[in-house]
């Protein structure tokens, strides 16, 4: 692929990221729009926003209703439509009146019929029978589970239907989820063809780039720890070389260099990328393997007699 068409395609990726852009952030509008206005709707009806957390336990139930059925005598399938009233659900959840406990038969008669005050007419039962029988006071306290829904439920909500406002929100905000994944591939697409065009056109005007060794080259070469931590080979211009040594190696007395020639890693992952502690420079680093054939030369580099490197003076050989 020419550089034109890099350019194309980049430019045709470009204008499809700004259109999902664009449709993503009306279906987003749109959906916090109408959300607001079903949460405006709800605070005046319900006394509530809508949310999970907001789900009432009571039906909200249709007024009328329609029953659907076949018309006698016909041939055809003709349906008919009744519109009737709608009476309230006998299965329905019903409060569940409270039932006072019934007094221990131990503790019924304290005295006699007659109101003196002599002994119990009716023996007091045991301290067993007794805790048996508030267990059984307990129980009737408290209506039936049945008649209490443990679960909240939208549908219990939003019967029969939700609001319009509510619809529309939950329209437009899945329209934005599957605009999403289309977004994020067409980012992962511009970030591939800005490297192919950076890589491109170091190409055209970088006849070389260099690997710097603080050990004398050995093939398999051993890569640092940074290029094992990094995930990648970290390599140079003949410009940036200088600057990279001073900062990165100022503790070696001695340093060896790989001259590369560019075309020969033209079927490689070669990127060139920013680096966050140079502000607008890019670096090419290699996604692969370094192999001895893609290495025209190797040079050693010293400093002179004030400590400053001689890379001018490198004798490749």
């Amino acid at each position: 692929m020419s550089l034109d068409d890099l350019h194309f395609a980049h430019l045709n990726a470009l204008d499809i990221y700004q259109s999902q852009i664009q449709q993503l952030s009306k279906d987003l509008s749109n959906g916090f729009l109408a959300l607001a206005a079903a949460n405006v709707a709800a605070e005046s009806a319900r006394g509530a926003p809508y949310g999970r957390e907001m789900y009432e336990q009571k039906p909200m139930t249709a007024t009328r209703g329609v029953r659907i059925s076949e018309k006698s005598g016909s041939d055809t399938n003709e349906l008919v439509w009744e519109d009737h009233e709608l009476q309230s659900e006998p299965n329905g959840p019903q409060e569940v009146p409270s039932q006072k406990p019934i007094e221990q038969e131990g503790l019924r008669r304290r005295r006699g019929k007659d109101g003196d005050g002599g002994s119990d007419d009716v023996p007091r039962g045991t301290s067993e029978d007794n805790d048996a029988d508030a267990d059984e006071d307990k129980t009737t306290d408290k209506p039936t589970e049945a008649a209490i829904p443990q679960k909240k439920s939208p549908l219990i909500l939003f019967h029969p239907l939700p609001p319009p406002a509510l619809r529309v929100a939950g329209t437009a905000f899945s329209t934005a989820i599957k605009t999403l994944p289309e977004l994020a591939s067409t980012l992962h697409n511009l970030r591939v063809l800005a490297n192919q065009i950076e890589a491109m056109c170091a190409t055209s005007t970088e006849k070389y780039i260099y690997k710097l060794l603080t050990e004398p080259p050995a093939w398999p070469i051993e890569l640092s720890q940074l290029d094992q931590s990094s995930g990648y080979i970290h390599l140079c211009t003949e410009q940036q070389a200088l600057g990279v040594m001073t900062r990165f190696m100022g503790g070696f007395k001695e340093l060896w260099a790989l001259k590369i020639p560019v075309e020969r890693l033209g079927e490689k992952d070669l990127r060139w990328e920013l680096v966050d502690d140079v502000d607008g420079e890019r670096f090419p680093h290699l996604y692969g393997e370094l192999k001895e054939q893609d290495v025209e030369s190797a040079g050693k580099v010293e400093r002179d007699q004030e400590g400053q490197w001689r890379w001018g003076e490198v004798k490749w050989e």
